[in-house]
């Protein structure tokens, strides 16, 4: 960990799985297998970053700001008292984000840089994307992953330490082995049956090791804090 600033998630677990957490700047991915309330886990990541000083981004491809925030709310993870230190980048709605050319890949990346570098941090910017899946969905796999090999360092630049959320399905083990290489770490969050899930860190550049998978039950400590599952 010499010479890297280290992002810590706020889950102890889960930061000594990683290395001591995620490193400053870097794009990780999250693999959600199962029910597994993936959008729950990012936002209380992202509501301790804030509490910790940081200022947040939420990317909304398919949720509006406001569905994003009343899920949230509705499972005792509370980002609406955080509205000043939060910016949703609404990309729902067409009407709202007119100078956001979704139709356009490359032009997208130039504008949404600008849109994010605009909002001025004291601290970390910390940037969770819930619907990885969605925007593959919007556009097609090889166009997503092209666009990401080629576009990730230009996000980066933003100073920001993101986590894109994707859902694994029964047709995407091969498209999602392959992005896996593009990220920084990868947290892997899968459902064994109704009531046990776990979290395990498959890859991290802070580990000696990215081949061994640690497991972590998110269950109780997601239950004690926020009440959700």
């Amino acid at each position: 960990m010499i010479g890297r600033s280290v992002i810590r998630t706020g889950y102890e677990e889960l930061d000594n799985n990683l290395g001591g957490g995620l490193v400053k700047g870097s794009t990780n991915l999250l693999v959600e297998d199962g029910r597994c309330l993936g959008e729950l886990f990012l936002a209380s990541i992202l509501k301790k970053r804030v509490e910790n000083g940081d200022k947040g981004v939420v990317d909304c491809f398919s949720l509006t700001p406001e569905r994003i925030k009343d899920f949230c709310e509705k499972h005792g993870v509370s980002l609406k008292k955080y509205e000043d230190s939060i910016h949703f980048i609404d990309l729902t709605s067409k009407e709202k984000n007119k100078s956001v050319n979704m139709d356009n890949l490359d032009e997208f990346t130039t504008t949404y840089i600008n849109l994010v570098s605009k909002r001025k941090a004291k601290k970390n910017r910390f940037n969770i994307v819930l619907s990885l899946s969605d925007f593959i969905c919007r556009f097609n796999e090889e166009e997503v992953y092209r666009h990401l090999k080629e576009k990730l360092k230009r996000y980066e630049s933003c100073k920001r330490t993101s986590i894109y959320l994707i859902k694994r399905d029964v047709d995407s083990d091969r498209y999602i082995n392959r992005l896996k290489n593009l990220f920084s770490s990868v947290i892997l969050l899968k459902q064994c049956s109704v009531s046990d899930r776990f979290l395990s860190v498959e890859k991290s550049p802070l580990r000696k090791s990215s081949e061994e998978l640690i497991r972590y039950d998110i269950n109780r400590e997601l239950e004690n804090r926020h009440g959700m599952m």
